[in-house]
């Protein structure tokens, strides 16, 4: 391996600790790679956590995580989470039957939501609906109820934030400057 410094060549053997060099990023990098794997449970599934090691806790919420990752949605359209309320279990009923019973309570056409994409998520038991419009986006906020082989159930339906934002809190804000200078 060749190492360059300011422009000169420097031989490895110059780039020791006794001469003052300090390894930077080595040790974060495996580590990162071996979250990487824990993640996608490759780890689990080797010699690593499956049976030695890892507590049934840990295992859990390694299966959470990596069960709750949305499909990559397109970062410009607008997406909408669906929570079903009163016993309504997505992984039950099925996922096209869900997906139907959605469009038919936001009264949305097979037409109108050719370009919508429906995301069942049976481990958290959520539905992600993105779409490109806006007047299907409204449509499903306002839905507060599916109706399912003669049963009705209640959901709560939200509006996720977009992906170029971030949660927070603005302090210092003058109490005249209104929701459009903040827009700004």
């Amino acid at each position: 391996m060749e190492y360059q410094v300011a422009g000169e060549d420097i031989a490895p053997e110059e780039i020791t600790e006794e001469t003052g060099w300090k390894t930077a990023g080595a040790r974060r990098a495996g580590a990162q790679r071996r979250d990487d794997a824990l993640l996608d449970g490759s780890l689990l599934e080797g010699a690593g956590l499956k049976g030695h090691g890892a507590t049934p806790k840990t295992r859990v919420k390694l299966g959470v995580i990596k069960a709750s990752r949305m499909p990559p949605l397109p970062r410009e359209e607008i997406k909408i989470v669906m929570r079903p309320q009163g016993g309504l279990d997505i992984l039950k009923i099925g996922a096209p039957t869900v997906t139907s019973a959605i469009f038919a309570a936001a009264g949305i056409s097979t037409e109108e939501s050719m370009e919508d994409t429906v995301c069942p998520n049976p481990r958290q038991n959520i539905v992600v609906v993105s779409t490109p419009r806006r007047t299907n986006a409204d449509r499903y906020v306002r839905m507060r109820q599916l109706r399912i082989r003669e049963m009705v159930y209640e959901v709560n339906a939200y509006e996720m934030a977009p992906d170029n934002t971030a949660k927070g809190v603005i302090r210092g804000i003058p109490i005249e400057d209104g929701p459009q200078e903040l827009d700004r």
